[in-house]
């Protein structure tokens, strides 16, 4: 199970890291408002996955929310475990 969540905090680091070059290269270009709201949030985000939380156990604001759902973080959303134990 340790290495589950390892892996989904890996991926969404990844994703995170796409996302945040992203913003910054609006904030770089036009110095876009919205870009830099995003990027706050963003850095919420990182702080979570650096201590190796899980998104969905944190606390957000209705604003980090929107925000969150665009990126569809794979540690945001519900989880499910299912196990095979044979009969013998």
């Amino acid at each position: 199970m340790q290495t589950i969540s390892e892996e989904l905090l890996a991926k969404d680091q990844e994703k995170l890291t796409k996302k945040m070059e992203a913003c910054d290269k609006l904030i770089k270009r036009s110095n876009d408002k919205p870009a830099m709201a995003d990027k706050e949030i963003l850095t919420k985000v990182q702080a979570v996955i650096d201590a190796k939380l899980w998104i969905k156990d944190e606390k957000w604001s209705l604003k980090e929310i929107e925000v969150l759902n665009e990126c569809l973080f794979l540690t945001a959303k519900p989880v499910i475990y299912l196990v095979n134990i044979g009969d013998g």
